[in-house]
């Protein structure tokens, strides 16, 4: 039987013909958490929306170059070929498959070459620093609301950016470590008064907290600063 078909715990040999049987479509959606570390991580999430009869699919690679799987899973059984590429046995639904990989190099600048289809032609990344073990900037990407990017929950917290075909995320590197400020907490308490003319202001800024291992503050003219 070339395409059985499933329908919950029941399967049926051979197509039905008393009904009109729902055209094959498959809309994939691609979300990935890239997290910066010892070896950096990234977590990538397929949503698949698959109509029509049962049938196997190949989608990828699914990882860009730089990473190695360490984990599969989800609703839909499926595999990670030798070559990358995800073969998934669909069935009509909504399923989500996860897949988790680690970096083999520390993280720098990462291409997104869009696979062939059903592949989308852009992804939605978020970034997670480490600032224990450096402080970096990401650029390169445009970012986007995560919520209105439809990003999972616990990942809304993240900067997200859109991944078109042929984009590059560069991660740089700021500063190694925590370095001497690590201890350093300030808050700024800042009061501003108009000028009766409305061609000027009057400040008055409290910074208040610790400063780690700076016994001093420097700020720059025409501001002067007073301890207390």
């Amino acid at each position: 039987i070339a395409q059985p078909g499933r329908d919950g715990d029941f399967l049926t040999l051979g197509q039905a013909t008393a009904r009109q049987r729902e055209a094959d479509a498959l809309d994939v959606r691609v979300f990935r958490k890239l997290t910066d570390g010892a070896p950096p991580m990234l977590e990538t999430q397929l949503k698949l929306h698959v109509s029509g009869s049962a049938r196997e699919q190949l989608l990828g690679p699914a990882l860009p170059q730089g990473f190695v799987a360490t984990a599969l899973a989800g609703g839909l059984p499926a595999r990670l070929d030798p070559n990358g590429r995800l073969r998934v046995q669909l069935r009509s639904g909504y399923w989500t498959l996860a897949l988790a990989a680690r970096g083999t190099a520390p993280l720098s600048k990462i291409a997104f070459k869009a696979p062939a289809v059903p592949w989308p032609k852009q992804e939605i990344w978020s970034y997670a620093d480490a600032p224990a073990l450096r402080t970096t900037r990401v650029t390169g990407a445009q970012p986007i609301d995560p919520a209105q990017a439809e990003v999972r929950e616990d990942w809304r917290d993240l900067p997200a950016f859109v991944m078109t075909n042929g984009a590059t995320l560069a991660v740089e590197q700021r500063a190694r470590g925590l370095g001497a400020n690590a201890d350093a907490r300030l808050h700024l308490d800042r009061n501003l008064w108009l000028d009766f003319d409305g061609h000027g202001l009057s400040a008055d800024d409290r910074l208040m907290g610790k400063l780690g291992a700076n016994d001093r503050l420097d700020v720059a003219a025409p501001w002067r600063s007073e301890e207390r």
